[in-house]
């Protein structure tokens, strides 16, 4: 309903909470309509959680973002628990590579999800102000995955990022040397690392 009702012309909101709204694929196409987004230009913070979006709510929430009906100035962007597979994973490392200004990004909670986004893949650029990434419960997420994020972050193309939040798991799942290097890369690219 929300969907049905929603015109965003004239609208400036620096917030939208949408988690735990049963918000679909269909839904997402909607609500991120060309057109319909205009209030998107004000937009800081965007909590999808808990909504069953999947690859089609997603691709078109990153088409919205890529296409900048959305503030490409957007600090928090939050996706926990929205059915994300690995395809709509590379979508939400796009969205992520366009939101310049992106401080927060949470995808957990999304047990089918093994590769979690690399921005620096899209457009080989630095993002200078992510800052904290959550990666809690993701049982299978693959390790050498998480790896390859951690020699993105220490490569310095991440320079203010302060904390990853991840299961211990996917850490333990490298081979001995490449744990080891995880450890001094990490230790020395972050000023925190938690794992849960």
């Amino acid at each position: 309903h929300f969907t049905q009702s929603t015109r965003w012309s004239g609208c400036e909101i620096g917030g939208l909470y949408l988690d735990y709204n049963q918000l679909t694929g269909i839904g997402a196409e909607k609500l991120f309509a060309p057109g319909l987004t205009s209030m998107g230009q004000s937009l800081s913070h965007l909590d999808l959680c808990h909504n069953p979006l999947g690859l089609r709510g997603i691709r078109a929430l990153v088409n919205a973002i890529c296409s900048r009906e959305i503030n490409p100035h957007m600090r928090c962007l939050r996706l926990a628990d929205t059915h994300m597979c690995d395809e709509a994973s590379k979508e939400v490392g796009r969205a992520v590579d366009a939101l310049q200004d992106l401080e927060t990004l949470q995808v957990c909670k999304n047990p089918n999800l093994k590769y979690v986004p690399v921005p620096y893949h899209v457009t080989k650029r630095p993002h200078r102000r992510l800052r904290t990434y959550e990666l809690t419960d993701l049982p299978r997420v693959d390790a050498q995955n998480i790896f390859e994020l951690s020699m993105y972050v220490a490569a310095m193309h991440v320079p203010n990022m302060q904390r990853i939040e991840c299961d211990p798991g996917p850490w333990q799942g490298l081979p001995g040397s490449s744990q080891r290097m995880f450890t001094t890369i990490i230790g020395r690219a972050l000023n925190t690392v938690e794992t849960y």
